[in-house]
């Protein structure tokens, strides 16, 4: 297993990426994807980097800004991204801050993606508005 690791500029183009693809392929399976937030505040870059590249799916994407980390789960809806959730809780040995959009049940479009992300976070996102 091993994660792709993206900068977080990076992150709009990455979600229309995977909105372009499910179109594409135009499957219910494949058009389902997840972006999760995760506020990972005191844990160490290189730690968290050991968990993308160990933990994630090849197809998983993460990306973060300062100690806010993104991650794209593709053809992975939100129940499907609680067991991810439940593996970043194990592997930092604490509960995190999360917020999780599913496309397309909760949004169609990256803006819509990230506003609706904004709004189910506990955390001060407001860093987002760049990308609408």
């Amino acid at each position: 297993m091993s994660g792709i690791y993206f900068s977080y500029k990076d992150l709009k183009s990455l979600l229309d990426l995977n909105i372009a693809l499910a179109h594409r392929l135009n499957t219910l399976e494949v058009q389902t994807f997840a972006l999760m937030h995760c506020d990972l505040s005191g844990i160490d870059t290189k730690v968290v980097k050991e968990f993308v590249k160990t933990v994630l799916r090849e197809s998983d994407i993460a990306t973060n800004y300062k100690d806010d980390y993104f991650f794209i789960l593709p053809l992975t809806d939100k129940y499907g991204a609680t067991f991810v959730l439940e593996m970043i809780a194990e592997f930092f040995d604490r509960e995190v801050s999360t917020a999780l959009v599913e496309y397309p049940k909760d949004a169609d479009t990256a803006e819509a993606m990230i506003e609706r992300l904004q709004r189910f976070s506990q955390s001060d996102l407001s860093f987002l508005d760049e990308f609408y």
